[in-house]
Order: structure tokens, then sequence, then C-alpha cells
């Protein structure tokens, strides 16, 4: 675990530890073409496998994060998935490791405390500058959403006032 200001970053090490105790298998092995994958057996048990040698903490990080939010989130596709269902499924297995390796309240006080560029973020949190970028839009658009509903409850509610 390395400390990162306020916020503990736990290593690969550790987030492969608490896959393998949520009872999903993780194997260390050669994946060239894309570095990570997981699948799922008929019976619902889930499999993770990992090439950790020769990238950084911060990618191994995202890797093992992103396979566990597959698992997860149940987010699984063959290979003769539509592109768009391709695209459902890892967004939602991205959007599980967002919330795992950054939670929104730690980002939140990042950017309170001048952690604006997503390098910043990328360093402060230890995941790839790609996953920083997809993690200031995804709270962005989170925060978008909430908004909206919010203003959304608030004309109902002006509007049952004015009658």
């Amino acid at each position: 675990m390395k400390r990162s200001d306020d916020y503990i970053v736990e290593s690969s090490d550790v987030l492969i530890d608490e896959a393998e105790r949520s009872g999903i298998d993780v194997i260390r092995c050669r994946l060239p073409q894309n570095g990570a994958c997981s699948v799922m057996d008929a019976w619902g048990h889930c499999t993770i496998g990992i090439d950790d040698w020769a990238c950084t903490e911060a990618v191994a990080r995202a890797r093992v994060a992103h396979e566990m939010g597959h698992c997860a989130r149940g987010a699984f596709y063959n290979i003769y998935a539509a592109d768009d269902v391709i695209g459902k499924h890892e967004r939602r297995a991205d959007e599980w490791a967002i919330m795992r390796l950054i939670p929104e309240r730690d980002f939140r006080r990042a950017v309170r405390s001048g952690y604006t560029e997503a390098w910043m973020i990328a360093e402060r949190f230890c995941v790839p500058i790609e996953y920083a970028c997809k993690t200031m839009y995804f709270y962005a658009e989170r925060a978008r959403v909430r908004e909206e509903k919010r203003k959304k409850r608030h004309r109902k509610f002006s509007c049952a006032v004015e009658k």
C-alpha cells in the first residue's frame, strides 16, 4: 500500500487478494494481446487471467479492477456479441473499477484540493491516464444526472404548491 496524501492506494496484489477472497480465481499468465481477461463458467464461477509482469503498477491495478468489475457486474459477452453489447459490458466493468479504485468522495476531495487535470488524478490514485479521464467523465456525468433529477423533483414540488 502506498499513501497518497490522505488516500491509501492499494497495490494490485491487494486487489488480487480481495478477488480471491470473494471467490474469484486469479491466474497470473502471459496475455500479450490485451493483458487481462475474465470468464464465467456455466455455474457462475469467475476466473481472471492477469498479465502483470511487464506493466506499471497503475496499469496492473486498472486491469485487475476492470476484470473484477466484469465478475461483480456479470458483464460478460461472447465473440459473437454485437459491438453495442460489448461496449455496454466494458463500460459496466470500467464503472465498477472506477468506483473501486477512485471512490467518488475521494475524487471530489482531490478536485477540491486542486487536482483538476487528468495526469494529476492519475498520479494521485495510481491509475493510467485513460482511467483518470474516464473517472472525470464518469463522475461529471453522475453529477449532471443527479442535478437533473433534483431539478425535476423541484419542478414537481413547485407545480403542486402553485395549484
